[in-house]
């Protein structure tokens, strides 16, 4: 992680030194080790630099390529390194002291526009062409490094973080009451918007020039829908699988120092974890130090300690347990006003206490296993892929696995995933407005009258994008996930936030796009066989996984968490937040209605879907409050 900055200014104004170091200063923390700018004329560009990787140990950015065309700023790390030495003819004093930085200019020198493509790994970054007077800018595939930026007509400001556009004075910090609205609506389908209104992101895998004429956005990779992989045995999937997942383990352990991980007991971050031990004790990588983080719980039954113990005794490194009582302090709803951009829930502050751990002992990488649900379990549409294809008796059969597994009423997977789907498409036309007026009346009445309307929202709960046709419904939430929902849209954003706040970098191997573009090729079974989700996952890395986490079913739900923390112990705080809302005095949210809500909620009616309303509220709130009523501008 580093940071980027710059501005252009399209009708020639000189840009204001003072302003550009005042948006690398305010984040300091996410490139401690090292700052620089970058100004000519009406052009100006700006870094923040965090050292996680060798190469990385003597970059100095903004950097000028060798003809003194191009200049870069780039918060970047490429993983096809040796790949792109060979194809550019890279020499120098060696392919280890090349920075990826430099990597990126011989690419856009090479290919221009197209050199996005060629690239594998996590980047957002931009050029300038001082002959062409032409900015180019780009982020990777999934949207894992953050661009944002604000344009007026006249001036392209960029950033890594939203608050570094706000350091310019004519950049209002106004919230943006529709996105507001899709937070609460539980949509994830907006790519480009933020909380703050005319601030925007640049979607995964676009890029983007200014020039004369204005912005031109651009898509330079997708999902190839019509691509396959298939082999004759599972044997050959798996073993395909793994050649993937370990490259890409690999290349994220690329560290020149200790690296973390959060390790939960799940499936997923065991599996990242185990392979990390295998290759450090293959020695196809080298062990800088490595240690564990792991949220456990004394008294919820969400507690994974048992499976979490399970990879600490096969593989014998150094686990750290952060205990969720023990650190309660750490989630108090006050602790938000120390990470204003970070949208306040539970879990998210109690891993602050390990990254706080972590940056004194040094450790600026932490791996996640992140990424494993969206690619291996998304939804339940096998099932209809079942029903489609005439499988009734394995219908039944999944149905009966997938609700004790996932713990869902079989009524509802049956509803959802094997009637709906039979009902003709005109009929559905035909009653959808009528079903979604009951549906936002009974879940989400609670919304200030006309708000809905007034911000375009009605009509749209959940609403689904669809944007390619897949063979498959299986393959089509998989892809939606990738793209138009709150993971792939906001989480990583907060993910990415949160870290910043410590001074470090979290990268995800499941989403290497090569991974990505294999498991979005192989057929449904692959994933889902009867009550073994993540089957692929599972055989490939049989005799790596301790056995008991191997064969594990189901998975640990944090509600309990969300909810001892809203109803319980902080419900007087979440109490006060309702009685002078900033939410309400937007226009927002119904006072009445919602504490009514809320109030029904403390009583014990519960669920996953009005722990999310009220946690996503108290997030808002308290994000409404420190950063736009009281900004220090007035607000």
């Amino acid at each position: 992680m580093s940071g980027i900055a710059g501005i252009y200014d399209r009708e020639d104004r000189p840009v204001a030194a003072a302003l550009l170091k005042r948006m690398t200063d305010v984040i300091a923390r996410r490139g401690p080790d090292g700052e620089g700018h970058w100004i000519e004329g009406s052009v100006g560009l700006g870094h923040r630099l965090l050292q996680t990787t060798p190469a990385s140990l003597q970059e100095t950015q903004p950097m000028l390529d060798g003809t003194r065309r191009w200049v870069i700023t780039a918060d970047a790390r490429i993983d096809n390194r040796d790949e792109l030495i060979a194809t550019l003819e890279l020499c120098g004093d060696g392919p280890g002291k090349i920075t990826d930085a430099e990597l990126i200019l011989k690419a856009y020198e090479k290919w221009g526009e197209a050199c996005p493509g060629r690239l594998i790994g996590d980047f957002a970054f931009a050029i300038w062409d001082r002959r062409a007077r032409r900015l180019f800018c780009a982020r990777d595939p999934i949207g894992i490094k953050p661009f944002h930026y604000h344009f007026d007509g006249k001036r392209f400001i960029w950033a890594s973080e939203p608050k570094q556009i706000l350091e310019d004075r004519s950049v209002s910090p106004e919230p943006n009451l529709s996105l507001i609205g899709r937070y609460l609506l539980d949509d994830g389908s907006e790519r480009e918007e933020t909380l703050y209104r005319g601030i925007y992101r640049l979607p995964q895998a676009h890029c983007l020039v200014v020039g004369d004429t204005g912005i031109r956005k651009s898509q330079y990779w997708d999902v190839d829908e019509s691509r396959e992989v298939r082999y004759h045995t599972d044997a050959q999937y798996a073993e395909h699988f793994l050649n993937l997942f370990s490259r890409a383990v690999r290349s994220h352990l690329r560290s020149g120092g200790p690296v973390g991980a959060f390790l939960s007991g799940g499936l997923d971050s065991s599996s990242v974890v185990s392979m990390a031990q295998k290759l450090y004790g293959d020695g196809e990588v080298t062990n800088n130090g490595f240690e564990t983080y792991s949220i456990v719980f004394d008294t919820l039954r969400c507690d994974e300690r048992r499976y979490i113990d399970e990879v600490v005794r096969k593989w014998g490194f150094r686990a750290n347990y952060v205990g969720f009582e023990q650190h309660e302090s750490a989630v108090n709803l006050e602790e938000s006003w120390q990470y204003p951009d970070v949208i306040y829930d539970p879990m998210t502050f109690m891993s602050h206490v390990a990254l706080d751990d972590a940056r004194q002992k040094g450790i600026k990488v932490f791996l996640s296993g992140v990424g494993g649900d969206e690619l291996l379990a998304c939804g339940f549409e096998h099932l209809t892929d079942l029903l489609y294809r005439g499988r009734i008796r394995a219908l039944m059969e999944q149905l009966d696995y997938d609700a004790v597994n996932y713990a869902v009423s079989r009524k509802h997977l049956l509803w959802n995933y094997c009637v709906k789907p039979l009902i003709p498409s005109p009929i559905k036309t035909l009653l959808k407005p009528a079903i979604m007026r009951l549906r936002d009346k009974r879940v989400h009445g609670w919304f200030a009258p006309g708000f809905l309307e007034r911000a375009r929202l009605e009509g749209h709960w959940r609403r689904g994008v669809k944007v390619k046709k897949f063979c498959t419904r299986a393959q089509q939430a998989l892809y939606e996930g990738l793209h138009f929902t709150w993971n792939a849209n906001f989480s990583l954003g907060m993910l990415d936030s949160s870290h910043a706040a410590f001074s470090t970098e979290c990268r995800y191997p499941f989403f290497d796009r090569r991974l990505v573009e294999f498991l979005m090729a192989i057929p449904d079974e692959q994933r889902w066989w009867m009550d073994r989700p993540k089957a692929i996952l599972r055989r490939a890395l049989a005799g790596i996984l301790p056995e008991a986490v191997g064969n594990r079913r189901g998975k640990a739900e944090f509600t309990p968490a969300f909810d001892r923390e809203m109803a319980e112990r902080q419900a007087d705080k979440v109490e006060a937040l309702l009685c002078r809302s900033a939410l309400e005095r937007l226009g927002v949210i119904d006072g009445e209605r919602f504490r009514r809500f809320v109030a029904e909620y403390r009583a014990g009616l519960r669920g996953a879907a009005r722990t999310s309303v009220v946690s996503t509220f108290v997030g808002l709130e308290l994000w409404c409050r420190h950063c736009i009523m009281s900004s220090a501008r007035g607000g």
